[in-house]
């Protein structure tokens, strides 16, 4: 994939932009970057690139880089599992009291999963296995920023806000062809993610300050997200990220998607009254469901192996029998019924759960 970071400075004074510079590492690899100007001071350390620019008004800074991403999932259960999901699942409770913003059902990581992340890693920390915090983007329904914890002393990577999401919602990446466990995200990631470098760092630390500026804070920062928790958030200029996805699998999306448009707009045409079933409507769910079954078929295979998940993957096959029915012009409301049955229940089951478990616990 391509990828670009662009900012524009919209200060009223000059003033440093920093950036952080991706590089190689597990499950990530950069080529060709360039920067459209040289950096005015440059950080270099193990798992940190950080360049810095001054920057007058309306100039503007422009990263490109090609990428290549692979998952870091392995077959071995990561050391110690059953400890590191201890320690997720009481960082997490601790800040569900003090109204943590998690939102499992929503998808949306950023903020949220860096105060995860920022917890665990120190938890794991004082029990003496040193972590660190890792700012990212994970490429999933758009680009969204994300935090994980790299395990110092054993190389790994565990992402607490995956291991929650998937725990609550296995078919989470189901339109992407996985369908990881929750224990994977105990010891790597699915492969669709850009790592930054890790977090936080001490703002006496980073580049172009001068002796008044150096404060005793913590800058924690994407190329597009500055977090509230550092006193430098860079809110005086627009930065966005761009993803460009190439590659056979990228192509077998898109057309995929584009297969799905037609198919739903075949089937409102024929739930209107426009046309009738059958015909070119049924060639084009063919093709929609030919795409998909390629695209996500050995995922839901997964999920039918697993007791926890099958009902999702129930829910995957009621949709497209469902389809099948109306372009069929089958004389019955079956499927469908079952479909929106068990489409509800998925969405209230999480809900239900936590609420017994509460009446339990009071």
């Amino acid at each position: 994939m391509r990828l670009a970071v662009r900012h524009q400075h919209q200060a009223e004074e000059g003033g440093p932009y920093h950036l952080l510079l991706p590089g190689d590492r597990p499950g990530q690899r950069v080529d060709a970057a360039a920067l459209s100007r040289s950096p005015d001071e440059r950080l270099s350390e193990p798992d940190l690139s950080l360049a810095c620019f001054r920057l007058a008004r309306g100039e503007g800074i422009e990263l490109r880089f090609e990428a290549e991403t692979a998952s870091t999932f392995t077959r071995e259960a990561p050391p110690a599992g059953q400890e590191l999901a201890r320690v997720v699942e009481e960082a997490a409770a601790a800040l569900h009291e003090r109204g943590w913003p998690y939102d499992a059902a929503s998808g949306a990581p950023g903020a949220p999963s860096l105060l995860l992340a920022l917890a665990v890693s120190e938890a794991l920390t004082r029990t003496g296995r040193p972590a660190g915090v890792v700012l990212g983007h994970v490429l999933r329904e758009g680009v969204r920023p994300h935090a994980w914890v790299r395990l110092e002393q054993e190389g790994l990577e565990l992402d607490p806000w995956f291991y929650l999401q998937t725990r609550e919602h296995p078919a989470l990446w189901l339109g992407w062809g996985l369908a990881p466990v929750p224990e994977d995200y105990l010891g790597g990631h699915e492969g669709h993610r850009i790592a930054w470098g890790r977090a936080p760092m001490p703002a006496d630390r980073l580049p172009c300050q001068d002796m008044e500026t150096r404060a005793e804070s913590l800058l924690f920062f994407w190329p597009d997200l500055n977090h509230p928790l550092s006193s430098l958030a860079q809110t005086d200029g627009r930065s966005r990220l761009h993803v460009t996805p190439t590659g056979a699998l990228a192509r077998l999306r898109e057309l995929t998607a584009l297969s799905r448009a037609v198919t739903f707009l075949a089937l409102l045409l024929v739930a209107l009254g426009f046309t009738t079933p059958g015909g070119w409507t049924w060639v084009a769910y063919l093709t929609y469901a030919t795409l998909l079954a390629g695209l996500q078929g050995p995922a839901l295979v997964k999920l039918a192996e697993r007791p926890q998940a099958r009902r999702h993957a129930l829910e995957a096959l009621l949709f497209h029998a469902a389809l099948i029915a109306i372009f069929a012009g089958a004389d019955t409301v079956l499927p469908q019924t079952l479909y929106v049955l068990t489409w509800i229940y998925n969405r209230l089951e999480p809900f239900l759960r936590r609420a017994g478990q509460r009446s339990r616990a009071d």
